[in-house]
């Protein structure tokens, strides 16, 4: 948008300069050859024009010269409205206005979106694994792409704007969106928009990034659902790699979303069951039916049991997570979801 505000700067100093340059012509005919009004406007106009229509009189020797002054006035001013707006044209400005548009149509109508404010590592990454899982994805940021840009590539949608202002959240539609995940670089900037992003949207849920444990305490505060500090998940990965390496590997392989034949899911209780009494691991029957395994529950008071027990008693509010191949995971949603 930067480029196209410069253009109807330049279009507006042209639009300037016409007037300027008719009204100077006006003062001029009158002052030089008495001319009325009238006859003073249509004589500028027919100069400027440059249409070659019948003088209201024979000039004399000044109004001729005055009359040359205002024609080479005027080519320098076709001149640069010309090269204005063939520059608009040329740099593709007048596309990528367009492309903003609809692009930006397309944005208002998501629901459910995730909105993902900086495109780092952290942030690249989180957007590449969520459109590997089909989500609709809306990325804030000023580095990577020309600013004030809004289009969308490889089926996420990019706004070049600073994440912090909140004018670039609206128009990443946060009303409507369900989850951002802020991965900016300064934890103030992360605390700014989460802080922002609760006063738009409440009810949304909000994943930041987080470089030291106090400003993870301040993220809680501002209203954060979830908080990832990097540096202490790496340096505890490059620990547990010297003690239980394949054991890492293994999870390593079982959170990529491009590994072959291994998907995680969960679903709530009340996805898949619909009356007030509610069987148990066994009695559910998921891993004949469908061939996943029930790896963990989490509770309504927000523990986790891992690998639960058959007759572990299932109730309202859990959530089971589930771990299977795509197929198995696709006969669990036919089979047991409302």
């Amino acid at each position: 948008m930067l480029l196209f505000r410069l253009f109807f700067k330049k279009l507006k100093l042209s639009i300037f300069l016409v007037v300027l340059s008719v009204f100077m012509g006006v003062i001029g005919f009158q002052l030089i050859e008495n001319f009325n009004f009238i006859e003073a406007f249509y004589m500028s106009i027919i100069t400027f024009s440059t249409v070659g229509f019948t003088e209201v009189r024979p000039l004399s020797p000044e109004g001729r010269l005055f009359t040359a002054g205002i024609i080479i006035l005027n080519l320098g001013i076709f001149t640069y409205s010309l090269s204005t707006i063939t520059d608009f044209l040329m740099d593709g400005e007048a596309k990528r206005i367009y492309l903003n548009y609809k692009n930006n149509m397309k944005i208002k109508q998501l629901k459910n979106h995730i909105i993902i404010c900086g495109y780092g590592r952290n942030g690249k990454q989180a957007a590449q694994q969520l459109r590997l899982e089909n989500q609709q994805v809306v990325v804030i940021e000023s580095r990577e792409i020309p600013q004030g840009t809004l289009f969308e590539k490889d089926g996420i949608f990019f706004i070049g704007e600073d994440a912090t202002n909140e004018e670039a959240l609206l128009k990443a539609n946060i009303q409507n969106a369900k989850i951002l995940i802020t991965t900016l670089p300064k934890d103030a900037d992360n605390i700014f928009v989460v802080l922002t992003a609760k006063e738009l949207n409440p009810h949304i849920q909000i994943i930041s990034r987080a470089t030291t444990e106090a400003a993870e305490k301040k993220l809680k505060r501002a209203g954060c659902d979830h908080i990832v500090l990097p540096e202490k998940i790496g340096g505890s990965t490059m620990a547990t790699l010297v003690t239980r390496p394949d054991a890492v590997e293994f999870f390593q392989l079982l959170a990529s979303p491009t590994a072959p034949g291994i998907y995680f899911e969960e679903f709530t209780l009340q996805e898949i069951h619909h009356t007030s009494n509610y069987p148990t691991i066994r009695e559910l029957n998921v891993r004949n039916k469908t061939g996943c395994s029930i790896i963990g529950i989490k509770l309504a008071s927000g523990e986790y049991i891992i690998n639960p027990s058959p007759d572990f008693q299932l109730s309202s509010n859990m959530v089971l997570i589930l771990l299977g191949s795509p197929n198995q995971i696709a006969e669990f949603r036919k089979t047991y979801l409302i």
